[in-house]
């Protein structure tokens, strides 16, 4: 079986590879605008978990923390954060 996705929104997520399942926790921010949100995610998931090899807890919680940045400004690409901005936003959350 090939690794996927399911998002729920607000809800989190929750990640497939073979029998594994794990459940992403989203972030809770002040959205401004969520157009976007589920793009950002998965192509931050995309790129950490299938390309970059991390696993599916680190991988997914990236890919809430780009879909949450995303969701603090208008339109679907205004708050595309890039790596730093979500390692940040990371590091703040888990020190």
């Amino acid at each position: 079986m090939q690794p996927g996705a399911v998002t729920f929104g607000t809800d989190g997520a929750t990640l497939f590879d073979g029998d594994e399942r794990t459940r992403i926790v989203a972030f809770d921010v002040a959205a401004v605008d969520t157009t976007g949100a589920g793009d950002a995610f998965t192509a931050a998931l995309a790129e950490r978990w299938l390309l970059g090899g991390d696993d599916a807890v680190e991988a997914g919680q990236f890919a809430a923390a780009a879909a949450a940045l995303n969701c603090r400004a208008e339109g679907a690409r205004g708050g595309l954060p890039d790596r730093a901005a979500v390692s940040a936003f990371l590091s703040e959350r888990t020190d």
